[in-house]
């Protein structure tokens, strides 16, 4: 009896063995088919981002290349916008140069200088003056110049005060009194300011000297008519003297020459 026991305990004990073994061996199966699944789903996923990576790649050439096409495109637009550039420094020039030689517009600048222009009076001398944007001596409104052997006869020799009147009838027809303020005793230079109380407009001197060729105006009294227009172009200019061929006669001494601006 004790014989049979021990062999159906025994019996037992292996089939319990067999059992776990069989089972340990099921769980060793599913962890072998999981980990094989993983190792699979890991090269999927490693395939995938070689793949992103080589289409990145790709891109990144692309648009590497785009740049550097754009950055071509730019240059030679830098190119045309500095050489259309030059080329409009170049017509500027040219165009200041054809208006400088063009005739001043006459019709349109005349009413604009007349009003600053005088007929001045000194005795039997006759002559032209217009009031420029210069500062007034105490005690007058606006400064007056003319040729100073307009008022040559009116003056002492050495032309510091006047010994006869002078006398400016304005545009509006206006007869004033002018007072000699200054001459240059050196005819060379033909120059006298005179000083008035009436406030006269006023012309502009020119920011340089004209260029022999340039168009001026001239505005004066060629024998006592007053607000005479010609026009010519400067013939010289020289370091106290500007020759110009406009029409003058006696009683334009003195007159300003004008010019397009």
């Amino acid at each position: 009896m004790a014989s049979g026991a021990t062999t159906g305990a025994l019996t037992i004990v292996a089939l319990v063995l067999m059992a776990s073994i069989v089972g340990g061996g099921y769980e060793l199966h599913q962890q072998s088919e999981q980990l094989h699944g993983l190792r699979a789903q890991l090269r999927s996923q490693a395939s995938t981002a070689a793949e992103q990576q080589k289409a990145a790649s790709k891109q990144a050439i692309a648009l590497r290349s785009r740049l550097k096409a754009l950055q071509g495109q730019l240059a030679r637009l830098d190119g045309t916008v500095t050489a259309t550039q030059n080329r409009l420094i170049g017509d500027e020039k040219q165009l200041r140069v054809t208006q400088q030689q063009l005739p001043p517009d006459l019709v349109h600048l005349a009413p604009k200088v007349t009003p600053s222009v005088v007929t001045i009076t000194c005795g039997s001398s006759l002559g032209t003056g217009f009031a420029l944007r210069l500062p007034p001596a105490q005690g007058f409104t606006s400064v007056v110049v003319t040729a100073a052997h307009v008022v040559r006869d009116c003056a002492t020799p050495q032309g510091k005060t006047a010994t006869a009147p002078i006398t400016m009838v304005t545009h509006e027809g206006q007869t004033l009194t002018a007072t000699l303020q200054a001459m240059d005793a050196d005819p060379r230079h033909d120059v006298a300011t005179l000083g008035t109380t009436a406030s006269l407009p006023t012309l502009q001197p020119a920011d340089q000297a004209p260029q022999p060729g340039e168009f001026v105006m001239v505005v004066g009294s060629p024998l006592g008519l007053s607000e005479s227009i010609t026009s010519g172009n400067v013939s010289k200019v020289g370091t106290e003297l500007i020759t110009y061929d406009a029409a003058i006669s006696n009683g334009n001494s003195g007159g300003p020459p004008i010019d397009e601006q």
